[in-house]
């Protein structure tokens, strides 16, 4: 029936074909206790904060940390916890600093390895130095994969270059510098916080430092917003499909009839797009989460005096 419905608009130059797809299916939730756990806590948190921000909207732009806003913004029901325990582990340390739900390094490499151009934001540099847009970040940093070395934005070359892993199991390189170069250095102030030590680095592999190194300076320019603006009708047609049509929801047991559902949730989800656009129906405005809403409000408030 699908078939032969899609057969048949293209025929009437409804549809046409197109170049690129989703790779990841739709899903059929569970009634897991972690993720209902989860999505309470998110949620509770989320609604603090937009409370806050209603009633003090000027305390809340000064005090609340900037990363909260990127990650409590979105509506807390599209956030997806990480498959793997290893992967879980690694979203734990990550939390404390920047939202981990981007893809990672390794999923850069892969993705790579099977020939797929992953169109996505990861993980910004957390750093001081990054984010300050002021300092030696990591990217200023000249890594010799072959000889282990590292040369600075000064041209002196580091001392220590070890192997070892992070919490999540991941493989990491430590870097150090020279205790007493870094001392006498007129840009330390620019490089290191620490009051004695030497300037030190934490990086991955080459073949995932690279892959983010590349991607970072990638989402940075106007070419990838462009091409990541089609995000947001993926997400318009997975939304209409789970609010609209239960799309998450299995009315039945068995993967035969979980996919046959799906085929059907397809069909209706197309005439339900061909009648809104015969009949000129203008589409929805796009939802915002009350935290989101609660930020614009909070903007348009005069910061306390001091």
């Amino acid at each position: 029936m699908l078939d032969h419905f899609l057969v048949t608009c293209r025929d009437r130059r409804l549809v046409t074909a197109r170049g690129q797809q989703r790779t990841d299916a739709t899903q059929v939730l569970a009634a897991i206790r972690t993720l209902n756990r989860l999505e309470c806590l998110g949620e509770t948190l989320a609604h603090t904060l937009h409370q806050l921000l209603w009633d003090a909207p000027g305390w809340a732009r000064t005090t609340i940390p900037a990363a909260w806003w990127d990650r409590y913004g979105p509506r807390f029901g599209q956030f997806r916890l990480p498959k793997t325990v290893a992967e879980r582990a690694a979203l734990a340390v990550a939390m404390g600093v920047v939202d981990s739900a981007y893809p990672d390094a390794d999923g850069l490499v892969r993705s790579q390895a099977q020939g797929i151009d992953l169109v996505a934001p990861v993980q910004r540099d957390s750093s001081w130095q990054a984010q300050a847009d002021a300092g030696f970040a990591v990217a200023c940093f000249a890594l010799d994969w072959e000889a282990e070395q590292a040369q600075c934005p000064q041209g002196q070359t580091s001392r220590i270059w070890s192997h070892s892993q992070d919490a999540g199991g991941h493989a990491v390189i430590h870097i150090q510098f020279d205790r007493d170069r870094c001392g006498a250095c007129a840009a330390r102030p620019a490089c290191t916080r620490a009051v004695t030590g030497p300037r030190t680095l934490k990086v991955r592999p080459q073949a995932q430092h690279q892959a983010l190194q590349t991607a970072r300076a990638r989402q940075e320019t106007e070419a990838f917003k462009q091409r990541y603006k089609r995000r947001a009708g993926i997400e318009g047609t997975i939304s209409q499909g789970v609010h609209g049509f239960d799309l998450r929801y299995a009315r039945y047991r068995g993967l035969a009839k979980t996919a046959l559902q799906h085929v059907f949730v397809a069909l209706a989800l197309n005439l339900s797009r061909l009648l809104a656009w015969w009949a000129e129906r203008p589409q929805a405005q796009t939802r915002q989460s009350r935290f989101t809403a609660a930020l614009k409000h909070a903007a348009e408030q005069p910061l306390c005096a001091a």
